[in-house]
């Protein structure tokens, strides 16, 4: 959960398969997914995202900079754009660079940046909770067969 109201839900048990589909992560995968809730994504109430590129915009912490410009950030959050989110924000679509590491002007398209390196941009506070193998396949279920519309206020 941010401090600016924006909340986030990591799970260690469940993995990304796309942006918008999830799936029970496999022995050996390296773990964990957020599932965050944006107000301009599209047509999309919310997006699964590998934790590492949740945080750092990189597919594996040995790739996270030393130091972060806001024109290193914009970089990597090109980069997972251009990898994962293209069918969801097609080139064209996905605004410029604010001057802060932030996309502006691409209509109902601009918050997909959220998507990639928060640990850049903000305060990430974490509360635990524990949930069963059970709960999760449940949420996994449920996530896949709902209408993932946008339903943000």
């Amino acid at each position: 959960m941010m401090p600016l109201g924006h909340t986030a839900i990591y799970l260690d048990r469940v993995c990304a398969d796309g942006p918008l589909h999830v799936r029970m992560c496999e022995a050996g995968e390296p773990p964990g997914v957020v599932l965050a809730r944006y107000h301009a994504i599209g047509p999309y109430d919310w997006m699964a995202v590998p934790v590492t590129e949740f945080l750092y915009a990189t597919e594996g912490v040995e790739d996270v900079p030393r130091y972060a410009t806001p024109e290193v950030v914009w970089g990597l959050r090109k980069r997972y754009r251009q990898q994962y989110l293209r069918s969801i924000v097609p080139d064209g679509t996905q605004g410029v660079e604010h001057g802060d590491g932030r996309s502006m002007g691409a209509g109902n398209l601009e918050e997909w940046w959220e998507a990639a390196g928060m640990a850049y941009n903000r305060r990430i506070w974490a509360y635990q909770v524990t949930t069963t193998p059970a709960q999760d396949e449940r949420l996994v279920e449920m996530m896949n067969t709902s209408e993932n519309r946008h339903l943000y206020h």
